[in-house]
């Protein structure tokens, strides 16, 4: 609890970090051993000593990995000779035409109807809820199926960080996402959605990483960029994807009415305006699952606003079907969430409130988002009714915990926006400043209203000429 409370009074001091990433090794945290270790090279007083302690780290993981991989393949010729020797003998039985007797002890019957191990078996099939049946939004994710997501994304960022086994990596990105999209379909918690950050802040940092070693614009400096950015991209792909569906979901309900395509409250039969009891518990509802996902997409829009120049340099090497896909998805969510935040604020005064975010605390130090540290401090006087007072007369939960997570939502959806509509304003950043930084090619558009996908960008000043959506 000291290196806690010494990490919230100096988040720009890598020791704090470093020692919290030993705590929680030996605590068998290994995703948050990570996660401080990266923080502590990441701030701007770094613990450079724990680039070797986390090399050790995906060392270590990476060769549990191999040992399980090759205890897998052992187990599964076995199976394939007693599947064989079993065929055999059936086929013999068969021929003479004789009934063969076969006793099998108890404990060999456990052993016979075990199913086969969790790894080997398709993911959506061995990682069911436990009533057997398909997962739905309101069921929880089990700790087996977190901790399989953990240790493949560990497994991709070690081979990302020490550059060892990168022949193997397509396969470990594919395990990798199949989980995370399986995951995606359950209720999570926000327990689940502070460890999901964490994965995107070492995603952030593998970028980085790969950025800092290899400087310019060399065919390896192209190459492990994009392999760190092409993950990040379907990462986050699957989030979007994931609210996209949730927004679709909630249109289709009665509760709320689709008018041109846009999100709209069912009416009293008198005509009062006001939204019934159901359309209010589905509002909560849909921004009580979009919670889970909302900070991780704040995150990284922010760092997009931050580190456009150095994406745009990075990311030329992705397949044009990845960012397609990925900048699609994004454009759809961006205008749910305008109709969404028109439902919740028809007053554009109600934007400007301002309230404390975990996620913002939480990344104090992190030195790819330092340019957050210096935006306007919270409004300390602002409450949470009150926020939840300029929402259209839409909310009016009496518990403590539904307020802030309602007002939370608000407020994250205005920011998401806000920054969204700064980083892809074509009037703003058509020209060029003396720097050379601003002349951007924008994936999206945004024209006041709606966002835009641009089939075909510009060409970044800073780099060599290339577009977003086209490459050779």
């Amino acid at each position: 609890s000291y290196y806690l409370k010494a990490q919230q009074l100096a988040p720009k001091n890598g020791k704090s970090y470093n020692q919290l990433a030993v705590i929680a090794i030996c605590a068998h945290r290994r995703l948050d051993a990570v996660y401080y270790y990266v923080r502590s090279l990441t701030a701007s007083n770094p613990f450079l000593s724990a680039k070797e302690s986390l090399a050790a780290l995906f060392d270590e993981t990476s060769k549990k990995a191999e040992k399980e991989e090759e205890r897998l393949k052992v187990e599964e010729e076995r199976k394939k000779q007693r599947r064989e020797r079993r065929h055999k003998r059936q086929n013999k039985g068969s021929e003479s035409e004789k009934s063969k007797e076969v006793w099998v002890l108890p404990w060999q019957v456990d052993k016979m109807e075990k199913a086969q191990p969790s790894s080997t078996r398709d993911v959506h099939s061995t990682l069911l809820t436990s009533t057997g049946r398909d997962p739905t939004p309101s069921d929880q994710p089990s700790p087996e199926l977190i901790k399989s997501f953990v240790d493949a994304v560990l497994i991709v960022h070690g081979k990302l960080f020490t550059k060892i086994g990168l022949e193997r990596i397509t396969n470990a990105v594919e395990k990798c996402l199949s989980i995370w999209r399986l995951l995606l379909s359950y209720q999570l918690s926000i327990n689940d959605t502070s460890r999901f950050l964490k994965i995107l802040i070492v995603c952030l940092f593998s970028l980085h990483n790969a950025a800092d070693r290899e400087q310019g614009s060399s065919p390896a400096w192209l190459y492990y960029c994009g392999l760190s950015s092409s993950f990040i991209l379907q990462f986050l792909y699957e989030v979007f994807q994931a609210c996209n569906g949730l927004f679709i979901t909630y249109n289709q309900r009665e509760t709320l009415s689709v008018v041109g395509n846009a999100l709209q409250p069912v009416t009293h039969s008198d005509g009062s305006g006001q939204l019934e009891a159901r359309g209010l518990r589905s509002v909560e509802e849909l921004l009580d699952h979009l919670a889970c996902h909302l900070p991780l997409i704040k995150i990284w829009f922010d760092w997009l606003s931050f580190q456009w120049q150095l994406w745009t340099n990075c990311h030329q090497q992705i397949k044009d079907e990845i960012v397609r896909k990925f900048w699609r998805s994004a454009e759809q969510l961006l205008n749910h969430l305008i109709e969404l935040k028109q439902l919740l604020h028809p007053n554009s005064s109600a934007a400007t409130v301002l309230m404390p975010l975990w996620e913002d605390k939480s990344l104090a130090g992190f030195m790819p988002l330092k340019e957050l540290w210096g935006q306007p401090p919270i409004t300390a006087n602002i409450t949470t009714q009150q926020v939840c007072s300029t929402c259209c007369g839409l909310y009016s939960a009496t518990t403590e915990s539904s307020q802030d997570l309602f007002a939370e939502g608000a407020h994250r959806i205005t920011a998401i926006l806000q920054t969204s509509e700064q980083l892809f304003d074509g009037a703003k950043h058509t020209s060029s400043d003396n720097n050379g930084g601003r002349n951007r090619s924008l994936p999206l558009l945004f024209d006041g209203k709606r966002f835009l996908l641009q089939e075909q960008t510009a060409s970044s000043p800073a780099a060599v000429a290339h577009t977003i959506t086209s490459q050779e």
